[in-house]
């Protein structure tokens, strides 16, 4: 950390007009070698490599065989920790190409890659275009993204991405919620079983809500529920935004580095915010840092989470949810 902050005022200083003497450049360059042969030195430990991992895309002179290096560790054949690493280091860039570098092995990735590319080319503008296009292209299927992260999408302020996603997610099904609900009627004259619930529960809620010792602590408290009716339930999971307390509205803000990230308000300083995200997941970012802060005006619960439940499902998680805190409940408080 010591070098990469030694090097990173290097290049700052660097842009303010300040030069600094050839011995000094040598020995930055000089490191910055050495950072590449560790990383490119495949019996170093991955902590090792991965550490070293954050030295490089700093020169512009090496950026270029840098970053296509990184990518050529994008494979099955890496360790997960180090592709994940890569990933990571990416996902600090602002450079468009960036985008086309994370899909150009989309189809060898493993669902966890997957999901982490995704989410890092939903942050910027600019890597989001590139995403339509991998959707266009059916490279990447709509069914990967999730209802959240449609979200995220659409509260973009870019216009013309803006309707291209409503398009987008138009055609995957986004219903008008009134008949989802009506569609799903039939969940409530089912017994629903707690059991199957639970991993109901698990797989499709647990992101944002903990009951028992499933979830993580992010949405409301499931368990302090006044009005755990299977009418008001089924209501809840389908139309989310039909009552939101202020408290769960999302917040989208965009960085001044381009980066946009979304979630729950969380906690405030005079210097910073915290944003709150799926499984607990908390960023603080600096004000100085915020280009704009908006409310987006919908709960951090994402509509359309009937792609992914049937009826059965439905009526499963209503009974998990219920049972919860009562003697019948079991194993599943």
């Amino acid at each position: 950390q010591r070098e990469r902050d030694r090097i990173d005022r290097h290049f700052r200083r660097q842009g303010d007009g300040i030069h600094f003497n050839e011995a000094s450049l040598e020995s930055i360059g000089e490191l910055l070698a050495e950072s590449m042969a560790i990383v490119r030195d495949e019996s170093n430990p991955a902590s090792l490599r991965i550490a070293a991992m954050g030295l490089m895309l700093r020169h512009p002179k090496t950026y270029a065989s840098e970053l296509q290096f990184l990518a050529e560790l994008l494979i099955p054949q890496s360790a997960v920790d180090l592709q994940l690493a890569v990933i990571s280091r990416l996902a600090d860039q602002s450079d468009a190409q960036v985008a086309e570098v994370l899909f150009a092995g989309w189809r060898a990735y493993s669902p966890l890659l997957k999901t982490r590319v995704l989410d890092v080319t939903s942050s910027r503008t600019a890597w989001t275009y590139t995403l339509l296009t991998q959707l266009k292209s059916n490279l990447v299927s709509l069914a990967e993204i999730s209802p959240a992260m449609q979200q995220r999408l659409l509260s973009t302020k870019d216009t013309v991405l803006a309707s291209e996603w409503s398009k987008m997610f138009a055609t995957a099904g986004q219903s008008d919620r009134k008949q989802v609900i009506e569609d799903y009627q039939s969940a409530l004259a089912l017994e629903g079983d707690a059991g199957r619930g639970k991993i109901a529960f698990q797989k499709n809620c647990s992101a944002c809500h903990r009951l028992g010792d499933v979830g993580h602590d992010v949405g409301p408290n499931l368990t302090a529920l006044t009005d755990k009716s299977s009418v008001a339930m089924l209501t809840a999971i389908l139309d989310p935004n039909a009552a939101v307390e202020a408290k769960y509205l999302t917040y989208g803000v965009l960085s001044v580095d381009g980066r946009i990230q979304t979630g729950m308000l969380d906690t405030e300083t005079g210097s910073s915010i915290t944003i709150l995200s799926n499984e607990g997941k908390r960023d603080t970012i600096l004000r100085t840092d915020i280009e704009e802060l908006r409310a987006l005006g919908t709960s951090l619960m994402p509509v359309g989470i009937e792609k992914e439940l049937s009826a059965t499902d439905v009526a499963d998680i209503i009974r998990f949810v219920q049972s919860a805190g009562t003697s019948e409940s079991g194993s599943q408080k």
